[in-house]
């Protein structure tokens, strides 16, 4: 029987139902995502194998929360449908159980983007940056996103095991360093396009003229637009940029991440150019006072991906009227 059983069964019954989290810290899920490698190494396997390689029975809810936790830091891919899906171990994930070399700078990149990948781990690194406030303070903050007490208590002990895990906030930021040596063959002065999910986003090559790092390894560069672009310009990723030559307009796999640090302002869309929505892709828009409000999400969503859907909207809704200054009373009387 796996050690995550017990705790799973001694939980209190909570009052209401809390938007999902990890239930177990990076530093354990990566264990378990090493079990799951070491039992059926790459391949997708039935929910009863990944559950059997977990230490759970096929019928027991640890397992599902387990399941839900795996996905959440990326660790795990999901194929097929219900009962009949089947598991395996993502890319992310295998990438990081076969590094062993001794420069372990790549590894630690990814295991941090695993460990924020989660929605509220995200939201937590938001609100603070530089180390958690009191207990009573991030709590207040959990049961604002739609948290009861106990769940909050537990997001509260799993966060700070996987920041500590991470090292999240041993190391301050720093700002990058303008020096850098560029992955494959982009450096100052060359033309490039922006790629992203497949798509070149630029109609002419922008040119690159400044170069910033982050201390993690994530890098920038600053571009500037061409032809109808001329005068735009902004911050992209490395792991984003493909050089202009045809022969050459590939996309690349860097290892590193692009949000372990909120980024630079990427480059602004031209004017009056709308980049086409993909395949399998809905589009809703809402036209405010300051601006236009743009959302994309997959047509075909599962029940377990809506409802997180559905908290990641809340959860943009709360934080936008706690900026505004909107409180539950004044957003009760100006409704």
């Amino acid at each position: 029987m796996s050690d995550l059983q017990e705790p799973a069964k001694s939980k209190k019954a909570r009052a209401g139902r809390s938007p999902s989290y990890p239930i177990v810290p990076i530093g354990k899920a990566l264990e378990q995502a090493q079990a799951l490698r070491k039992q059926e190494g790459d391949y997708a396997a039935p929910l009863a194998s990944a559950f059997a390689a977990w230490g759970y029975g096929e019928k027991s809810s640890g397992a599902r929360q387990l399941l839900a936790t795996m996905k959440y830091y990326g660790l795990i891919d999901l194929v097929g449908e219900g009962e009949a899906r089947k598991v395996k171990i993502s890319d992310l994930a295998r990438k990081i159980l076969i590094d062993e070399r001794e420069d372990q700078t790549e590894k630690r990149a990814l295991i941090r983007k695993a460990a924020l990948n989660p929605n509220i781990h995200q939201v937590l690194y938001q609100a603070y940056p530089a180390g958690l406030a009191s207990e009573g303070t991030v709590r207040h903050l959990l049961i604002e996103e739609g948290f009861n007490r106990d769940a909050a208590n537990e997001v509260i002990a799993e966060f700070r095991e996987t920041a500590s895990y991470i090292q999240l906030y041993e190391f301050p930021y720093e700002p990058p360093s303008a020096d850098l040596v560029f992955f494959d063959k982009i450096s100052v002065g060359d033309f490039v396009n922006a790629e992203i999910d497949g798509q070149l986003q630029w109609k002419n090559p922008w040119q690159v003229v400044e170069s910033k790092t982050h201390t993690d390894g994530v890098q920038y560069i600053r571009v500037q637009g061409t032809g109808d672009d001329a005068g735009s310009e902004g911050w992209i990723p490395v792991s984003q940029a493909v050089p202009a030559e045809p022969s050459l307009l590939k996309k690349k796999e860097t290892g590193f991440i692009d949000s372990l640090f909120p980024p630079p302002p990427s480059p602004p869309a031209p004017p009056g150019k709308v980049r086409p929505l993909q395949q399998g892709m809905r589009e809703d828009k809402a036209s405010l006072d300051e601006g236009e409000v743009v959302l994309h999400w997959p047509e075909n969503l599962s029940a377990d991906s809506v409802r997180d859907f559905e908290y990641w909207v809340e959860g943009i809704i709360r934080r936008a009227k706690r900026r505004a200054g909107i409180g539950e009373k004044n957003s009760a009387t100006t409704e």
